[in-house]
């Protein structure tokens, strides 16, 4: 299962992915720049995180005042992996699909009598088209007074599913656990949704404008906890995620090396990997990620320390800077493009160590 998280702001992106958390949504004002915090963009990219645009709130478009397909034309361009919210009307919808995965995040409408989804109004008789569409659907309300609505939560899940979203997952409230709402209200509504036959995909941590994402996992970490220990954590970009999987056809090979495996921590420590065809010819322009195991309490992972991209050598470079004694196991993740099979290569040990005492 997929943990996303939202917020204005993140203290700490590091933290909140070695928490096991893969999809950092950030919370902007409807009608912002499409370049509004392109920054977090570039840094989640380089953590090997999805950096998802949520532009649409409390009744307020998400592309205000500018033309929808230009708008996320540049979104798309900026490398967001997904945008929405719950205010987006029709047109808007369609082209957020047309150029990026669409985030259906659902909403209050009319407290637990009708949980707001997009495919009962906005989106009415309508299906999921282009890029794609996820839905992680409010639990709870907050105008009506402060609860969940497990009802509404389950028949808004069925609803998106049969309107072609490929995730459907839950919204939790992050101040929703100061009310006493614990995990388990959470787990009895996925099993709900499962039993209705839809698949849960994941849970987004809902905080909203103003809100540090480090502070809303630190005030709901027993919850998270508990949802991890019953579905681990699934540590794929929602890019990759809704990448579509392309004819295997020819072979590729992946080889890595370090070019010093030990060394003073003033020197970087360079892995290096080559990729190229069966006959041996550099490619040029692919994506390899690079990847390691990380422990977390709910059993052990392999993440995705950055993506890289192969130069017309066919060659990727990665870095570290030492500032403690440690030993990792590394790899290299081709994904399959271009006609090409996926590969790796590994493990690759890399040691770090502070310099000797003179």
């Amino acid at each position: 299962m997929v943990y996303g998280i939202a917020g204005a702001y993140a203290s700490n992106l590091e933290a909140l992915k070695a928490a096991g958390f893969i999809d950092m949504h950030l919370v902007i004002p409807g009608g912002a720049a499409p370049t509004t915090s392109s920054n977090f963009v570039t840094q989640c990219n380089d953590l090997g995180v999805s950096p998802i645009l949520n532009n649409g709130n409390d009744g307020i478009s998400g592309c205000a005042g500018y033309d929808p397909n230009d708008y996320y034309s540049q979104v798309a361009g900026l490398g967001w992996h997904a945008a929405g919210g719950e205010s987006e009307p029709n047109g808007e919808w369609k082209a957020i699909m047309a150029n990026l995965v669409g985030m259906d995040y659902g909403g209050e409408w009319n407290c637990c009598n009708d949980l707001s989804n997009i495919w009962v109004h906005q989106m009415a008789g309508e299906k999921v088209t282009g890029k794609g569409m996820c839905a992680y659907l409010e639990t709870y309300v907050g105008v009506c007074g402060v609860y969940l609505c497990p009802d509404a939560v389950v028949k808004a899940a069925v609803a998106c599913k049969n309107a072609g979203c490929k995730e459907v997952g839950l919204m939790i409230g992050g101040w929703m656990v100061n009310h006493g709402v614990g995990a388990q209200p959470y787990i009895d509504i996925i099993q709900r949704i499962e039993a209705e036959g839809v698949t849960v995909s994941g849970v987004v941590f809902w905080w909203g404008h103003g809100s540090d994402m480090n502070n809303t996992y630190n005030v709901n970490a027993g919850i998270a906890r508990s949802l991890q220990a019953v579905w681990p954590p699934e540590m794929t970009t929602l890019k990759n995620r809704f990448t579509q999987p392309q004819p295997v056809e020819k072979e590729a090979q992946l080889d890595m090396w370090v070019v010093d495996s030990q060394v003073d921590v003033s020197v970087d420590v360079a892995m290096g990997g080559r990729l190229k065809d069966a006959d041996g010819t550099p490619i040029a322009g692919q994506s390899v990620e690079v990847m390691h195991y990380v422990n977390y309490d709910t059993g052990r992972t392999l993440v995705q320390d950055g993506e890289k991209t192969t130069d017309e050598k066919g060659e990727v470079w990665y870095w570290f800077h030492g500032t403690r004694h440690y030993v990792l196991s590394y790899y290299l993740h081709f994904i399959a493009a271009d006609g090409y099979k996926a590969r790796w290569a590994g493990p690759l040990d890399i040691y770090v160590h502070q310099p000797r005492a003179d």
